[in-house]
């Protein structure tokens, strides 16, 4: 059922009938509008957070998070990637929501730590044959 609570709420919010940073209804009204118990309901919102589509601050509520434009980043052919949650140094330094991973690249020339919620990463060549093993 929460899983039902995420899709319709995500809908709502692609549509635009939840515009970023616009709250959300409390729980109890969602809970009440969806015929779904509150828990249901928090447990929804929290497939919505770890999506990056909503932020929940304490005693204020649940607002739809803010839409970022997406930038490409051009892997190198050498590039490994990970993902991996972010620090909280990260989080603040790249304004990154709960529950949205960050992309590590790492190369020949260093590492560097994307968001994920708004990177593309490309291939930017031909990937070296390795030999052995």
């Amino acid at each position: 059922m929460y899983r039902q609570v995420a899709r319709i709420l995500s809908t709502q919010i692609e549509d635009g009938s939840y515009l970023p940073g616009e709250l959300l209804p409390s729980e109890r009204e969602l809970a009440t509008a969806m015929g779904a118990s509150k828990d249901t309901i928090r447990d929804g919102l929290r497939v919505l957070r770890a999506r990056g589509l909503v932020v929940t601050v304490k005693g204020v509520g649940t607002k739809v998070a803010a839409r970022h434009e997406l930038h490409e980043h051009e892997l190198s052919p050498d590039a490994k990637v990970t993902a991996r949650m972010p620090t909280a140094a990260e989080r603040r330094r790249f304004r990154i929501s709960e529950g949205v991973p960050v992309f590590v690249v790492e190369d020949a020339s260093g590492s560097i730590v994307l968001p994920a919620d708004r990177t593309v990463l490309r291939s930017g060549g031909e990937p070296q044959t390795r030999r052995g093993s």
